[in-house]
């Protein structure tokens, strides 16, 4: 959605931008100013973002510029004029104006749809730019920010709470860290600008969770909080603030979660504009860099009792390591390696391979010939056999000459017969399924399109119909469900293949999922898709969804629901493992949730549906 501002002393035009441009853009909401006090009470009131100028008697350009200061006003300005001249156009480019647009003997609909589209791509692009400064300034206090190892922690807080403030544009923030086991909210550190505006007198440091509003909810609930009306909101855990505290107009407050778990929140508040999902990312990133270098602080403790367990478990853990040098002499090795390549690992080393006679050796010499051959340099992998049942992968690495290291080949050998056995079983059942798939669904395929023209379709064969076409659906939709590697998607990219390929572009489709990428199948969007068809199908005339996500205890959890009629109690028990009347849909989501390695379970909520996918840390992504 963009807002833009008309300033036009024609009142004719102003009439007829307001019936116009909704109709040529319904993204595009116009306001209209007769002159420049006007435009400048709407811009200190709405968040505008395009300004179309009508340059005429009454209002002149260079002085809205000078007005409302050009090097200030965030909006870009297109011009608009009847009469343009050279002098016109010349002050326009001094004034670093955005666009022109000529007025005269146009059609209103050609007029204002060229305004729409100028103003959205002039809007779209500032926004980028803008995106993008922020992003650059965040990357720069993320560098700095890890930089900062000698300094007191409580200076780095500051100083990535001042950031996140800036960054959002914020005017207040905190930072507070939860201590489970009390129960308390410790204020860790308040924005220099918040406490300038905080008349309380020993305001309190530490809170109880339990008896705590608005400031608590981002921890029990484990998701982010955003209020863009702090005054009208009528929230039922919001509780109030002190007589004296700095007056709050918007919030957003998000968790902390270190290792999945809740540690602590943070918020800004007091936005010239309303809070957006862009902002709460700068901040989730913005805490997450801070405690990670806590955490760092932490793990550096124990770096000792660490090196000496990884140690261990390279001498007798499960995974097999060797060191040769450039000539082929093994200068290290654990057991595991040892069995693999056939020697006693008590043998005296350095140990040259030619002086063992297995096969392995000669697996193991071919694999480290390529490596060194290889001009890029890169990590090279081949199967090697150990007992003649098991199958392991043998990795090889170049290791170049430096200090105190011998130039040489560092090798891992890792025991992956189950995935082997596994990978040989898949591809042995996808080439059954390939051979019996294409006449089985040609014929499908075939048989309802011979059944449908007929019309005069009995009552009992309808049925009969009914479950030839969901089973055709269903085999069309599974046909390539993981054939192809997990790729990176973001959801609402996913949301939107769903939705062409349901057909229900007209239903009314709320998605809260920006910044928000997961690992999945390409054939993914068959979960959205089905679920979108069940709420069209059932849930009656006037059914809406809603998708959104929600990170908790470090898992994502993606929620589908809709207003609809809601699932009948006698389905809920056996909901995904049955097929009721050839019906497939549920089925095939299962399945496909399933396959990916998420969850999925039905959530009662007394209206509508509600299912809520669970995606593990290491699937999904921000930013």
């Amino acid at each position: 959605m963009y807002c833009v501002l008309l300033v036009s002393s024609d009142r004719e035009l102003c009439f007829l931008g307001i019936r116009f441009s909704p109709m040529l853009d319904p993204d595009i909401t116009l306001r209209t100013a007769e002159d420049i006090p006007q435009a400048i009470n709407i811009m200190k009131s709405l968040p505008v973002d395009a300004v179309v100028f009508d340059q005429d008697e009454v209002n002149d350009i260079s002085k809205f510029i000078v007005a409302t200061d050009r090097n200030r006003v965030t909006a870009p300005v297109i011009l608009v004029s009847k009469n343009p001249t050279m002098d016109l156009l010349r002050e326009a480019i001094d004034l670093r104006i955005d666009g022109f647009i000529p007025r005269s003997g146009r059609d209103p609909s050609d007029f204002f749809g060229e305004v729409n589209m100028r103003a959205s791509l002039i809007a779209e692009r500032r926004r980028n730019e803008n995106y993008r400064r922020i992003n650059e300034s965040r990357m720069e206090a993320l560098v700095k920010m890890a930089s900062m190892g000698e300094e007191d922690f409580q200076t780095i807080v500051r100083y990535a709470l001042e950031k996140s403030v800036e960054l959002t544009h914020s005017k207040i923030g905190y930072v507070a860290l939860y201590e489970r086991e009390r129960g308390m909210l410790n204020m860790l550190a308040w924005s220099s600008q918040a406490m300038k505006g905080c008349e309380v007198s020993n305001y309190p440091v530490e809170f109880e969770l339990n008896s705590t509003g608005i400031w608590g909810e981002p921890i029990r609930l484990g998701k982010s909080i955003t209020i863009n009306d702090y005054e009208n909101d009528r929230k039922s855990m919001k509780k109030g603030t002190p007589a004296g505290h700095v007056k709050l107009e918007k919030l957003l407050m998000v968790p902390i979660i270190v290792d999945g778990e809740i540690i602590g929140t943070a918020g800004v508040g007091n936005k010239d504009s309303e809070y957006t999902t862009f902002d709460e990312t700068q901040l989730n990133l913005m805490m997450t860099e801070l405690f990670s270098i806590y955490k760092s602080r932490e793990t550096f403790r124990h770096e000792i009792t660490r090196s000496n367990a990884a140690r261990t478990l390279m001498e007798s853990g499960p995974v097999g390591f060797m060191y040769i040098d450039s000539d082929m002499n093994i200068i290290f090795t654990n057991r595991v390696a040892a069995d693999i390549v056939g020697f006693d690992v008590k043998a005296r080393l350095p140990l040259h391979l030619d002086s063992i006679g297995t096969r392995n050796v000669v697996e193991v010499k071919a694999l480290v010939n390529s490596v060194r051959l290889d001009p890029a340099g890169r990590t090279l992998r081949s199967h090697i056999s150990g007992d003649g049942n098991t199958t392991y992968e043998c990795a090889a690495t170049r290791i170049s000459e430096g200090n105190d290291i011998i130039p040489g080949f560092m090798l891992t050998f890792t025991d992956i017969t189950d995935v082997v056995f596994i990978d040989t079983m898949r591809l042995r059942a996808i080439e059954h399924i390939r051979v019996l798939e294409g006449p089985v669904l040609n014929t499908l395929i075939s048989s309802r399109r011979a059944l449908v023209p007929l019309g005069d379709i009995t009552d009992d064969a309808y049925p009969a119909l009914v479950a030839l076409d969901n089973t055709v659906t269903f085999m069309d939709d599974y046909r390539n469900v993981g054939i192809s590697e997990p790729r990176w998607f973001s959801v609402r990219d996913l949301v939107e293949k769903a939705v062409k390929a349901a057909g229900v572009g007209n239903m009314p489709l709320d998605v809260r999922a920006d910044g928000i990428s997961i690992l999945v199948d390409p054939e993914f969007p068959v979960v959205f898709k089905n679920l979108l068809t069940n709420s069209a199908s059932h849930g009656g005339a006037s059914v809406s969804v809603s998708i959104s996500c929600r990170i908790s205890q470090g898992n994502l959890t993606i929620t589908y629901s809709d207003n609809g009629v809601g699932i009948p109690e006698y389905l809920e028990d056996h909901l995904f493992d049955q097929v009721p009347q050839g019906k497939f849909g549920m089925f095939l989501i299962k399945n496909v949730v399933d396959s990916n390695g998420f969850t999925i379970r039905h959530v009662p909520t007394g209206s509508g549906t509600c299912f809520e996918i669970g995606v593990p840390p290491t699937h999904y992504s921000l930013g």
